[in-house]
């Protein structure tokens, strides 16, 4: 893939648009080393990656445009991307209180009270401290949300 075909983001917008936020160089990731449970250090790396089957990722296989591609779990109307499940759809805001609670404690640094969601979202993703944490919520948010799509 050439750098302009990589950097277009028109109508459906590039695959590795989140990557992007937060990758810079090529360098090991510390959840990768880590002792975290197989399945959930999985979920961590396609979120990471564009790959977790949100609504973004899977809308983009039956070429249904972006702004379609939207969370069926809040009424926010908002992309279903990696940035709404993990930081801002409110389905999953009692998981999100949880880890906050941890954040707060072992990274006070991140300001989950006025930074953006995006800062947020790439402080969450760069944090050592949190990734057991971090994956651990993210599993049984995605455990929450596969049962209750199941149900629609």
């Amino acid at each position: 893939m050439c750098i302009r075909d990589r950097d277009n983001n028109e109508v459906n917008g590039n695959k590795l648009r989140t990557y992007r936020q937060f990758k810079y160089g090529v360098v090991t990731e510390s959840y990768v080393k880590m002792r975290i449970p197989r399945h959930h250090r999985r979920l961590l790396a396609q979120l990471r990656t564009g790959s977790l089957q949100l609504h973004i990722e899977t809308g983009r296989w039956s070429n249904l445009n972006l702004q379609d591609r939207t969370c069926k779990l809040c009424d926010s109307e908002s992309i279903e991307d990696q940035l709404h499940f993990l930081i801002q759809s409110s389905h999953y805001d009692d998981r999100r209180s949880s880890l906050y609670n941890i954040v707060r404690e072992k990274c006070p640094h991140i300001d989950l009270e006025h930074g953006s969601p995006t800062l947020i979202f790439i402080s969450l993703l760069h944090s050592k401290n949190i990734q057991k944490s971090l994956s651990a919520t993210m599993y049984h948010m995605w455990q929450r949300r596969q049962f209750n799509l199941e149900r629609i």
